[in-house]
């Protein structure tokens, strides 16, 4: 009897003996994994940019009885843009300038009409998401026409309105690349008796540099 008290008053002490230590054990918690920061680009399209560009555009004359027969002017065109935007959270607005020398033409022999030149001076508003910047522009528009009759020309400036839309995507703070559709009506003019306005559109691309 005395080998089995002492059996159980060993076996009792061992157990709470590890209670106590169980006891005393601090409550660890659980681990946390480390959360990396998803590194984010926030672009700021404030600021002054100048840059160049080139396209093609297309249109028709209108005006007196028989302008409309030149109803295919078309040709390449590129020139230079300068402007400035100000961004306001993720709305920018801005205005941009350009001159564009033009390629478009059309020969009805002996007759050639062709626009020279012409440039814009726009307002824009667009939407920053990031780099990425849709935007709707608009403004007055000018350009030099010519018409030779195989005898003689005529040059005039006329004088419009042009409308449209585009996209800016910045590829870091000083470089960004855009495509852009503009449609422009340039107003009538007279060219030998004739009065002659010009109605055309452009799709061009550019690359702007800004500081």
């Amino acid at each position: 009897m005395t080998v089995i008290k002492t059996g159980l008053l060993a076996s009792a002490a061992v157990l709470a003996f590890a209670s106590v230590a169980n006891a005393a054990d601090p409550i660890m918690p659980a681990p946390v994994m480390p959360v990396t920061p998803i590194a984010t680009m926030a672009h700021d399209w404030t600021g002054f940019y100048a840059g160049i560009n080139a396209g093609y555009g297309f249109g028709k004359l209108y005006g007196d009885p028989g302008v409309d027969a030149f109803d295919s002017i078309d040709g390449l065109v590129g020139g230079a843009q300068i402007g400035a935007n100000v961004q306001f959270d993720m709305f920018v607005l801005g205005v941009e300038g350009d001159i564009q020398v033009s390629g478009m033409s059309q020969e009805i022999a002996p007759v050639t009409v062709s626009l020279d030149y012409f440039g814009t001076v726009r307002a824009r508003a667009g939407v920053a998401v990031d780099n990425f910047m849709p935007y709707v522009t608009g403004g007055f528009a000018y350009g030099g026409g010519k018409v030779d009759n195989g005898v003689a020309n005529e040059t005039n400036t006329h004088w419009g309105w042009t409308a449209g839309a585009g996209v800016e995507v910045a590829l870091d703070d000083s470089v960004s690349f855009k495509g852009e559709y503009l449609y422009t009506d340039l107003g009538e003019e007279t060219y030998f008796g004739d009065s002659a306005g010009l109605r055309f559109h452009t799709v061009r691309a550019g690359v702007n540099f800004h500081f």
